[in-house]
C-alpha cells in the first residue's frame, strides 16, 4: 500500500518570462512560455506537470498566476478532468517584485495547505526525473516531515543547471533504490502486497539500467552558483547540479509565508536565507549508471528551464 503524505504542490506561473518574450519569434502566438506547444497534441512545460501531479500521491494541487492570469486560467479550464484540478491563486501584480511574491500570495490558504512540493512551470523533467518521483513518493513517509533538494552529479560540460549543491556528507538515514522496493520493514516506509511489489521492482529495475536514487540525505550546507562551485572545486569532473524543485516541510513553509520583511526576491534566495539561519535542508540525488552519448546536447536528458526562445525551440526539437 502506498504510503499517504500530508502533502500538497504548488506550481509558479506567475511571472511575465521578460527574456523569453524579448527572445521569440515575433510569429509565434503571444503565449506564456509554459503554454507554448512542444509537439503536435499541443502538450507543453504546464501541462506536463500537471498530468504528472495528477498521478502522485498528493492531496491538493495549487497554481499560483500573476501576468498571463487571464490566459492560463482559459487553458486550465479546458483541460479540468475532475481529479485533482489545479486551485488557482492569483497573485496579481506581486510578480513584479519578484517571484517569492506571487509564491506568498499563497498565505490566503495557509491554514489549509501541508507540506508543499513546488515546481516551476516552465521546467521540462524528463520521465527519469518524474519516475524517481514516483518511487520515492509512493515509498517513503519522511518526505512531508522534512525539507529536500534534490541534486544530480552529472560532467562538468553537462549544459543546463545554474547552480550547484554544497553538501555534508551526513547520513541520518540511507537506502538504495532497490532497497525501497524490495524491502517491506525498512525505516519510514510502509508494508507493501505482493502483487504491487512484484510490479514496482520490475519497472524499476528496467529503469535502474539507467539510473539509480540515493537515499543518503546528506545535509546541504550551500547554495552555490556553478561558476562559484567550479572556482571553489576545480579538480571536480562532476557537478551536483541543483534540480529547479523542493519540498518543504509545514514549519517551513510558514516561516516563509510569516517572513514580514523578505531581503529576498526569488524562493531560491528565502531556502538560501534559511539555510544561513541553520534551517536543516536534507538533499535526494539521482544518479546516472550510464550517461547517454550525447548527454552534453541533449535537452531532455533530465531537465531544462525554458528561460529563453532558444530553450524553447531545442526542447521542442529534441521531443521529436
Amino acid at each position: 500500500m502506498a504510503v499517504k503524505l500530508m502533502i500538497d504542490s504548488v506550481i509558479l506561473a506567475a511571472g511575465k518570462g521578460e527574456r523569453f518574450r524579448e527572445s521569440k519569434d515575433k510569429n509565434e502566438p503571444k503565449l506564456p512560455k509554459s503554454l507554448m506547444p512542444l509537439d503536435s497534441t499541443e502538450e507543453n512545460t504546464l501541462s506536463a506537470i500537471i498530468s504528472h501531479l495528477r498521478s502522485l500521491p498528493i492531496n491538493d494541487i495549487y497554481l499560483v498566476l500573476g501576468y498571463y492570469y487571464e490566459e492560463i486560467t482559459k487553458w486550465i479550464q479546458k483541460i479540468n478532468d475532475n481529479k485533482k484540478n489545479p486551485i488557482i491563486v492569483n497573485a496579481r501584480n506581486s510578480f513584479i517584485a519578484g517571484p517569492f511574491f506571487s509564491f506568498r500570495e499563497m498565505r490566503l490558504y495557509q491554514n489549509r495547505i501541508k507540506s508543499l512540493l513546488i515546481f516551476p512551470a516552465d521546467t521540462w523533467f524528463s520521465p527519469i526525473f518524474w519516475d524517481c518521483l514516483s518511487q520515492i513518493l509512493n515509498n517513503f513517509s519522511e518526505l512531508a516531515n522534512n525539507n529536500f533538494l534534490f541534486y544530480a552529479n552529472l560532467p562538468i560540460d553537462y549544459m543546463y543547471g545554474s547552480f550547484c549543491l554544497e553538501l555534508d556528507i551526513v547520513d541520518s538515514f540511507s537506502q538504495d533504490s532497490n532497497d525501497i522496493i524490495n524491502s517491506n520493514n525498512s525505516k519510514g516506509l510502509n508494508k507493501s502486497n505482493n502483487s504491487n511489489t512484484s510490479n514496482k521492482s520490475k519497472k524499476l529495475n528496467k529503469l535502474n539500467k539507467s539510473y539509480e536514487f540515493k537515499l543518503k540525505f546528506p545535509i546541504v550546507s550551500r547554495i552555490l552558483t556553478r561558476k562559484t562551485f567550479i572556482c571553489e572545486n576545480p579538480n571536480r569532473k562532476n557537478l551536483p547540479l541543483l534540480l529547479p524543485v523542493v519540498i518543504l516541510s509545514k514549519k517551513t513553509v510558514d516561516s516563509l509565508f510569516n517572513n514580514s520583511s523578505p531581503s529576498f526576491s526569488t524562493l531560491l534566495g528565502g531556502i538560501q536565507n534559511l539555510l544561513r539561519q541553520g534551517t536543516i535542508f536534507k538533499a535526494i540525488e539521482i544518479t546516472f549508471k550510464k550517461l547517454p552519448q550525447n548527454y552534453q546536447k541533449s535537452s531532455n536528458f533530465l531537465f531544462l528551464d525554458v528561460d529563453t526562445y532558444t530553450d524553447y525551440l531545442n526542447l521542442k526539437k529534441s521531443l521529436e
